[in-house]
């Protein structure tokens, strides 16, 4: 069991705090009720042997703080004390505690571990109780890089085991087995090794605990665990959901200060749409000042690393790929929001041939695209990617719409087909200039592809968007058609959701998800459980898996058992309750519920995200079995 008074580090700041708290009353009751002048005498030595604690290797101004306070000591006590006595004091003592305040004591204090005064304060970012000092900003801007590379810092004076449960990463068990194989080991970094060999930590989180930044691996509720990648916006990390129990993709966004706008927007937008084809995001918020968004996790590759690993691909593999993502813009067109920054490396392919669209920091209304935007996102962009963003977005005009995102689904397509821009050029100042300036651009045909597709193509890649395709509904008849010449039928991805409902004023959950008008839900009721698992029944006879939404049924936990026994376990159950105390939502949840939501007050959007959460929870499971 451990102690506090184990901890050197806590013991050290309470004594500290004790001794400031008592000079700060001492100072009070001599100056309000004019006590004997030794009380404030006493006061004044202890700030400055606090004081010159503070200032290891500055012999003189000790001695000068020393004189100051002891003169003012006597002064303070004698029996010609005025005014302008009391005022020196006030002011030595001041002056003490604004040095205690500034980053050269913080400092000083940090390197006491060489000092015979007593022990040092852990390094930046391990301190028992309480956050980092100087170095914290830097070091917030090391871990939103995905680095943490830099001069090796010394081991804190606190128990490994200590750290590990303190900073919330580890549970104790794990944490207390962390620190057993450290301390086994010749030294910190073979032990961390022989941790990530044995599976207690990941190789990303051993470079933390080596330099001593754990806690940066909680971020709310999540534990980062890898890096999965990283753009202009933020960075992706594989993070486990502690309540969930599940990993999700946590973006943390980096530069805040300037990006907060585009943040929020982000954070926005992706609550705002959710298809099949679109990452689902499972949760947005902030933890400390750091903006985060959890997404699903999407195992596969973009397609720009497909590309790049295997080649071109055939043109009916690219077709149906451009028609998914057509799919998933489709449904943002509709809800008013452009991507502006659609290329081959924010759509992710999962195993099973599905395109998930990601990275909505571009993401806006039309109305809105020029205002408080920023020219130069990253080193290759200008309102998006530099060989797939449309001309007049690298033009900066306004003529910025929906069509700009056709131009991009062609460009992708085009590389998919090709492996080479559209754009010719080998860096991203040529190949801005051939964009806005020259016009010089490669053709389809020239590199291959057949004339059917290229047609279509310049029509997507059209320099005016007036003579592109005016709708993304009309792009996908026109790919659909291409799809038909290689023999193929484009089978669009529906959302079976079955919502389970037994009395008429029920029917506003069904009315809320219709008034969403999202094209890939196929909503059907049922008005009892039996009713239900005859719908489930042919649902799987049909191959899908229904997201089943019960409402307010009683008693939930037999309905649930009921349903999830009944379908072999094949369906994902969301319940809305008007019940939300504690016990009734684990009763719920241990019955096998994915998701939990209050009647009352959800709304159709929150109820779509459900929804879809639910679905990438069932494909998660499915996969791991």
């Amino acid at each position: 069991m451990l102690s506090l008074t184990d901890n050197p580090i806590f013991v050290r700041r309470l004594r500290a705090s004790l001794v400031w708290a008592t000079c700060i009353v001492l100072v009070f009751l001599d100056f309000v009720f004019d006590l004997p002048g030794p009380i404030g005498f006493m006061c004044t030595l202890v700030l400055a042997n606090e004081w010159m604690r503070t200032l290891p290797g500055m012999p003189v101004l000790q001695l000068c703080v020393l004189a100051a306070s002891l003169a003012a000591g006597f002064i303070h006590q004698s029996e010609t004390e005025t005014w302008w006595t009391r005022l020196v004091v006030v002011g030595i003592t001041g002056a003490v505690f604004l040095t205690f305040l500034h980053p050269r004591y913080r400092t000083a204090r940090a390197s006491d571990a060489e000092s015979p005064n007593g022990p040092a304060l852990p390094p930046t970012g391990t301190a028992y109780f309480g956050s980092s000092f100087e170095s914290e900003s830097r070091l917030q801007d090391l871990i939103e890089d995905g680095d943490i590379s830099g001069p090796t810092r010394s081991m804190p004076h606190v128990p490994m085991k200590v750290r590990l449960i303190d900073s919330g990463v580890f549970p104790p068990d794990v944490a207390n087995q962390i620190a057993t194989l450290i301390a086994e080991a010749t030294n910190l970094e073979l032990g961390c090794d022989r941790c990530v060999t044995e599976g207690w930590m990941t190789a990303f989180q051993s470079e933390y605990v080596k330099k001593g930044y754990e806690r940066k691996l909680r971020v709310g509720r999540y534990t980062l665990v890898d890096k999965l990648g990283g753009g202009a916006m933020g960075v992706v990390y594989r993070a486990w959901d502690r309540d969930r129990f599940e990993h999700v993709a946590l973006k943390l966004f980096r530069d805040r200060r300037n990006n907060l706008m585009l943040i929020r927007r982000e954070m926005t937008v992706i609550q705002e749409l959710a298809h099949p084809n679109i990452v689902t995001a499972l949760d947005v918020g902030e933890s400390d000042g750091q903006h985060f968004i959890a997404m699903e996790i999407v195992d596969g590759e973009t397609l720009l690393e497909l590309v790049r690993r295997d080649g071109p691909i055939e043109e009916s593999r690219a077709i149906d790929y451009a028609m998914q993502i057509s799919q998933a813009l489709i449904q943002a067109h509709d809800r008013n929001i452009l991507h502006r920054d659609v290329k081959p490396g924010n759509v992710m392919l999962s195993p099973d041939g599905i395109c998930k669209l990601m990275d909505l920091g571009l993401s806006r209304p039309p109305e809105l695209l020029r205002e408080y935007d920023s020219i130069h996102i990253a080193s290759t962009s200008i309102y998006g990617t530099i060989g797939f963003v449309s001309p007049e977005q690298a033009n900066l005009t306004d003529a910025v719409d929906f069509r700009s995102d056709i131009y991009g689904i062609g460009s992708t397509l085009f590389y998919l087909l090709t492996a080479k821009s559209h754009v010719r050029g080998n860096s991203a100042v040529e190949k801005l200039k051939n964009l806005t300036v020259l016009q010089d651009f490669h053709t389809a045909r020239e590199l291959g592809v057949s004339d059917r597709v290229a047609v279509v193509l310049e029509k997507m890649l059209a320099y005016s968007p007036e003579d592109r395709y005016q709708s993304v509904d009309e792009l996908a008849g026109a790919l659909q058609e291409l799809l038909s010449g290689h023999g193929q039928r484009f089978g669009e991805t529906e959302v079976p959701v079955l919502v389970v409902e037994n009395t008429d004023c029920e029917h506003l959950v069904s009315k809320e998800l219709t008034a969403r008008e999202n094209r890939s839900l196929r909503i059907s009721s049922a008005s009892s459980v039996s009713l239900a698992i005859e719908a489930i029944q042919k649902h799987q006879a049909a191959s899908l898996v229904p997201v089943v939404v019960v409402v307010d049924l009683s008693p939930l936990d037999e309905t649930l058992l009921q349903l999830i026994e009944l379908s072999s376990g094949a369906v994902g159950v969301v319940v809305l309750a008007t019940d939300d105390s504690p016990k009734t939502r684990q009763l719920v949840m241990d019955a096998g519920a994915i998701g939990y939501l209050l009647k009352h007050d959800v709304s159709g959007r929150e109820l779509e995200q459900e929804i879809f959460a639910a679905r990438s929870r069932m494909s998660q499971v499915t996969s791991s079995v």
